[in-house]
């Protein structure tokens, strides 16, 4: 996948991140005690209510409260209207027109049964709003955890994309890193210190010329060319290491002045030069920067266990002995001044 794909795909992923905080906002603007339009509008008509069951949720009350005094009202325009209809109904719509008494029984069992009827429907509404809710909430509840496990997916994938990446360019970074081989490390006071070699070359045919060069000194464990990071040049000067068996690094020194490839090669042993001791005029890259700045800090460290090398670390017993060794000797000089002036 390339980086614009990257780019989409983890523009993607924080489009869902921000659309599901916003939802995880909407939702806990709902739980929230104020959070609803019906929070504000106290004046001097609100009526304060208290002494009802709180063991419910909070719209199951809301609903109870609203259903008890909407039945208040309700119960008031209900009287009102059968009122007038008796009234109509005797008077003749306000005429004074009286009914039999057969079409008045008929109009009341017509009432009766109207009513009726309309409990069984309210009965029934009621049930079905019920599990209708159910239902509504384990529809609302399975594409909630899809989506967010698919964001999960999606955003567990960009960052492994991303580690990938990270890691692919570490490698590629250490391959032209001059210190990204195993040969970087390994310098000691039997390394040879070799220069005079041509350095158009690249850093393995330089490496591998110098192996030839050597290896009728003996066997050679370590071959280090070093290099400018960015560009890949030799710096035209390299260490060499061989299996110390006897002779080895005597063979070794007496090549100074031999030829290699039309080039007069300087053979010298690394503690006598300056190279070996540090890289100077070296650009280097952020690898090998961070390698300086680790070996800095282990010898500052190591300068302040230490005293700079000149103060080995004691055990805590021989510290406490060398303690009242000190006293003992102090307080024997402090008695032997105060006799000699006594005397």
């Amino acid at each position: 996948m390339d980086e614009r794909e990257l780019n989409d795909l983890e523009t993607e992923v924080n489009c869902r991140k921000r659309q599901k905080q916003e939802e995880e906002t909407t939702e806990k603007k709902k739980k929230c005690c104020f959070g609803t339009k019906d929070a504000e509008g106290n004046n001097e008509h609100t009526i304060f209510v208290t002494g009802f069951d709180n063991s419910g949720s909070r719209d199951e009350i809301r609903s109870a409260l609203a259903k008890h005094f909407s039945g208040v009202i309700s119960q008031w325009k209900r009287l009102g209207r059968r009122r007038l209809t008796r009234w109509k109904l005797k008077t003749g719509g306000g005429k004074f027109r009286r009914l039999s008494p057969e079409l008045e029984e008929k109009f009341r069992l017509r009432r009766k049964e109207l009513m009726a009827s309309r409990k069984i429907e309210n009965k029934l509404k009621r049930c079905s709003t019920s599990s209708t809710h159910a239902e509504a909430v384990d529809e609302a509840t399975d594409p909630l955890q899809k989506d967010k496990r698919e964001l999960d997916d999606s955003e567990t994938e960009v960052n492994s994309r991303k580690k990938q990446k990270q890691e692919e360019e570490t490698t590629e970074k250490k391959k032209k890193c001059c210190f990204g081989t195993k040969d970087a490390e390994g310098n000691n006071e039997h390394t040879i210190f070799v220069t005079g070699f041509d350095n158009s070359g690249s850093r393995d045919e330089i490496r591998s010329a110098l192996a030839k060069h050597f290896s009728s000194c003996g066997e050679l464990t370590r071959v280090f060319v070093h290099i400018e990071c960015e560009t890949g040049v030799s710096r035209g000067y390299a260490f060499i290491n061989l299996k110390k068996r006897g002779g080895e690094i005597e063979a070794a020194l007496s090549l100074n002045g031999s030829d290699l490839g039309g080039h007069k090669l300087l053979v010298t042993m690394a503690r006598l030069r300056d190279e070996y001791y540090g890289h100077f005029n070296f650009k280097g890259c952020e690898i090998c920067f961070a390698m300086f700045a680790a070996a800095s800090r282990r010898l500052t460290r190591w300068k302040l266990r230490t005293g700079g090398g000149k103060v080995a670390i004691l055990s805590p017993e021989f510290q406490e002995k060398a303690r009242l060794h000190y006293k003992k000797a102090m307080a024997s000089r402090k008695m032997a001044k105060s006799k000699s002036n006594e005397g």
